[in-house]
């Protein structure tokens, strides 16, 4: 009879000890994917962000009312070792890109625990749900060598939350890479400066080079406004070597030269010592 009174307090404690238990949990919401245009031949990084929702509830106000998170990605589906790529369908064409965890772009959102993305989901006075959006960044790399088309990649997200490390089910973010064709000249046209002698026995040439860098494997075509002209009274022709027409970008500098003839034999309109200047323009298009 004297182990009725101890069976019947243990019960009591076991009770109390199991109420005080916070039942929180969390889950991630929605998770913005990143869809970057890259403009492969700027000399900067091209940067972009994104964000993703976490979400949880409790089970009564006596619960806490916050709790911490932290959340961590993996490489990514096309990883070489650490580093995340994107992919263009099944080829073997690929771009490289980093995550952050802050617009500072100073730490790596990755699997270890130092690149964690840390946070608070707070519930507001009553409230037995409480969310937060979280933004992370990105980063693809200035320069790369990436024929036209859509680069793809998905990277796992994982979130842990709680003093005891709760782990979430997870979540995939969707990550695209789509290069701006482009072309831009490298470096100008100079001036074409002929030097001439009236009735000279020769034509007299002369001329100037310039560079074109067009994204990789972008069709494009280089053009000059005018095939001859005349200034002060002698005529000349000009004329592209590679000769115009089409070309493939391959991301790095192609030079051409602009070549000019002035005819032979010819007087000119002065009378003696003179000069005169035409404008011309060369074109890339696209």
């Amino acid at each position: 009879m004297m182990s009725r009174p101890w069976h019947f307090l243990l019960a009591f404690l076991l009770c109390a000890a199991g109420g005080a238990h916070a039942a929180i949990s969390c889950s991630l919401g929605a998770v913005s994917g990143l869809a970057t245009l890259y403009d492969g031949l700027a000399s900067a990084d091209t940067l972009d962000s994104g964000t993703y929702v976490v979400n949880c509830s409790r089970t009564s106000t006596g619960d806490p009312a916050s709790v911490t998170f932290k959340t961590n990605v993996d490489a990514g589906a096309n990883a070489q070792g650490s580093n995340s790529r994107v992919r263009l369908g099944a080829t073997a064409s690929y771009v490289r890109y980093d995550l952050y965890t802050s617009s500072a772009y100073s730490t790596a959102w990755g699997s270890q625990s130092s690149k964690a993305q840390n946070g608070t989901v707070s519930f507001s006075g009553t409230n037995l749900t409480g969310s937060t959006t979280m933004t992370f960044y990105s980063s693809v790399g200035a320069r790369q060598t990436a024929p036209q088309g859509l680069y793809t990649d998905t990277v796992t997200i994982t979130l842990t939350y709680g003093a005891s490390n709760t782990v979430a089910p997870a979540a995939s973010l969707s990550v695209s890479v789509s290069p701006i064709p482009a072309c831009l000249f490298a470096s100008t046209p100079g001036n074409i400066a002929f030097t001439y002698t009236a009735f000279s026995a020769s034509p007299v040439p002369a001329s100037t080079t310039f560079g074109a860098r067009c994204s990789t494997t972008l069709a494009y075509t280089v053009s000059l406004d005018a095939a001859s002209g005349v200034v002060a009274g002698l005529r000349y022709t000009l004329s592209l070597s590679p000769p115009a027409g089409g070309g493939t970008g391959n991301g790095s500098v192609q030079t051409y030269t602009i070549l000019g003839s002035m005819e032979a034999g010819q007087a000119g309109s002065c009378a003696g010592a003179c000069s005169g200047s035409n404008n011309h323009s060369v074109t890339i298009s696209y």
